[in-house]
């Protein structure tokens, strides 16, 4: 008797002490398997009877504890996460806030410029373009240097007709004034941005860059600047005379009243690529791609140079458009090709600007006005007409 209640105690243990609890049909059952155990005991086989017990409830315990584990897997899947604290939780129990709350990712808004709003603005008022990036110091200095070539260029000066025209001179200031801080306008509202937001790697050169890129022996010892120039002004020698064979004068196709201060051709080299191939070609490649932006702003620095033919004579218009507008668009390819080439707009100044300064100094040394004196004494049908 007392090993009979000894295993009845076990086993009521066992049963109330699992965390699920079972069905009638498993009492029902363990009820029949007690009833064993006493007849086995009786017969003097208790520790036979009792192990497929044990063994039969453990196999039950666990299979219960799986069935628990899919339930709350399936819940899981359900409900669309593994987080238990996402659960559906039963009244009256604490809810972590946190835990069913799902915020949406930070929005963090990059202050930006537009690249084109900058550059217009630096059109109609040299250094407005650095006020709308917020940089006076910058638009202080463009907008002093404007001021300053615009009063050079408007004031009535009353020279001698030996003394050059100022006004133009004031007038080329201005003009390329404007073209430079256009250019630093276009290239600070990118570099704002970020380059890397933009396809195209376009030339970042400074100012200081350019205006020494002419005097450089690092720009100019290259092959492609040096050979360039003679390149260049062969090629202009060549095309010119087969144009303007008639002409029995040295005389270049820009040719003013008052002939341009030789080197008032660095400026001009500075400021017409940094509008031509700074911001043009930069713009159109970076929506067309290299070729075409390259063909592009060549072909617009050549119709930008059709004004020239005003300070021609009339039978010699037609010309210029046939055959110096050409030779000056294919002279901007290859200055665009310089400056995809090197991502810089060096290069590109160094040869534009020696070779406007071989023009300005002939026009400027045989004035237009002394033809009999500076023609080339060569037969009347031979001369030289260079194009700028």
């Amino acid at each position: 008797m007392k090993n009979y209640l000894c295993c009845m105690t076990i086993l009521s243990f066992s049963l109330f002490s699992e965390n699920a609890p079972l069905s009638g049909d498993h009492v029902r059952g363990d009820h029949a398997l007690s009833k064993r155990v006493a007849n086995d005991h009786h017969l003097g086989n208790v520790s036979d009877a009792t192990q497929p017990l044990e063994d039969k409830r453990t196999s039950e315990e666990n299979l219960i504890a799986s069935n628990t584990e899919l339930s709350k897997e399936d819940s899981l899947v359900a409900i669309g996460t593994t987080n238990p604290l996402a659960l559906p939780q039963e009244a009256g129990t604490m809810i972590n806030p946190t835990s069913q709350i799902e915020l949406p990712e930070p929005v963090i808004k990059v202050p930006y410029k537009s690249a084109l709003i900058a550059t217009g603005l630096s059109t109609l008022i040299p250094g407005l373009g650095h006020v709308y990036l917020d940089e006076l110091s910058s638009a202080v200095g463009y907008f002093g240097a404007a001021f300053l070539s615009g009063f050079y260029a408007l004031y009535p000066w009353d020279f001698s007709t030996d003394e050059p025209d100022l006004q133009v001179e004031g007038l080329v200031m201005n003009q390329n004034t404007h073209f430079l801080s256009m250019y630093a306008a276009y290239r600070d509202a990118r570099a704002f941005n970020g380059h890397d937001t933009y396809a195209y790697k376009m030339p970042t050169d400074n100012l200081d860059d350019l205006t020494y890129a002419s005097f450089s022996y690092a720009t100019l010892s290259k092959p492609e600047v040096w050979g360039g120039v003679i390149g260049a002004f062969s090629l202009a020698t060549l095309v010119s005379y087969m144009a303007y064979y008639e002409e029995a004068q040295m005389r270049p196709t820009l040719s003013l009243d008052d002939p341009i201060f030789p080197f008032l051709a660095f400026p001009i080299g500075m400021g017409e690529e940094a509008l031509f191939r700074g911001v043009l070609q930069s713009t159109l490649i970076e929506k067309t791609g290299p070729a075409t932006g390259i063909a592009l702003s060549s072909l617009l620095f050549g119709l930008a140079h059709m004004p020239n033919a005003a300070a021609l004579d009339e039978d010699l218009r037609l010309r210029y458009f046939t055959v110096s507008i050409p030779f000056i668009t294919a002279l901007g390819g290859y200055f665009g090709f310089l400056t995809h080439k090197n991502s810089s707009l060096k290069e590109a100044v160094a040869v534009h600007a020696w070779y406007d300064f071989a023009l300005f100094s002939l026009a400027y040394f045989f004035d237009a006005e002394d033809y009999e004196e500076a023609s080339i004494k060569k037969p009347k049908s031979f001369s030289f007409s260079w194009s700028f």
